[in-house]
């Protein structure tokens, strides 16, 4: 992060002080009627005027969202990199501001700088780092070595450890560590990837599930009677009977 901050154009905020906090609510509908760069940096500028943004963190973080949901990262990071302690509303905004913007290693490396020991990141946060690791192809085509070498290799015991996260009703680790996994460029075995779809039904994450059945098919990992019994078991637990019932019926007539 601290690359895009040292290119970032904005000035440091300066500490004015607020002549009345009644500003803050219309402040924020301001925001969110802003519907382009130039209205949201010129709000920008009336906050640092006024004290506002240091004032309120709430506006901080809507004016991150707001430059984040343009791609201006460069201005999002800026904000990002002076909040105090950024929450997960503000981790997922920005990492799914540098997704979509197509910085995908920076997202994969802020998704690694998560606070772990005090946060807990949700299915917001799994949902824009898979994203990532789609545009990068990471699970499929080795096209990462940046990122190996950025964010740090990971052990084959890894695959280990995620089947007894699973066993022990830790699902959220286990898909955070799934991830891991991805970005690492460790392929999972059948036993981990049954661990997964078992994660994600107990979780009831639709979305994750549909993207681990995506990379069996795309990684053409063979369809055993164990794997896709638990592709069937996540799809009913996560309510999509109709995908379910299709797999059974195909392993049916196999």
């Amino acid at each position: 992060m601290a690359s895009f901050l040292a290119a970032s154009p904005l000035p440091m905020e300066r500490n004015l002080l607020l002549t009345t906090s009644t500003r803050t609510p219309d402040a924020i509908s301001s925001l969110r009627m802003c519907h382009s760069f130039q209205e949201v940096k010129q709000l920008h500028a009336q906050f640092v005027v006024s004290g506002l943004l240091g004032y309120n963190p709430l506006c901080a973080r809507r004016l991150l969202e707001a430059y984040a949901t343009l791609s201006q990262i460069y201005y999002a990071v800026s904000i990002f990199e002076r909040m105090p302690s950024p929450d997960v509303f503000v981790y997922n905004t920005m990492i799914r501001g540098l997704t979509m913007g197509k910085f995908l290693l920076d997202s994969l490396l802020l998704y690694k700088e998560f606070p772990f020991g005090y946060l807990v990141p949700d299915n917001y946060t799994y949902t824009f780092v898979l994203k990532a690791c789609s545009h990068l192809k990471a699970p499929f085509e080795g096209s990462i070595h940046d990122a190996e070498r950025v964010l740090g290799e990971f052990s084959e015991e890894n695959t280990l450890a995620k089947t007894g996260y699973t066993k022990n009703g830790m699902h959220t680790e286990a898909l955070a560590l799934f991830l891991d996994m991805m970005v690492s460029q460790i392929l999972p075995n059948e036993a981990a990837l049954v661990s997964l779809l078992s994660s994600c039904g107990q979780l009831g994450t639709l979305h994750q599930g549909r993207w681990v059945h995506g990379y069996i098919d795309k990684t053409r990992v063979l369809m055993s009677t164990k794997l896709t019994t638990a592709l069937i078991d996540m799809y009913a637990k996560c309510g999509s009977i109709k995908c379910g019932y299709g797999l059974f019926q195909k392993m049916a007539w196999s």
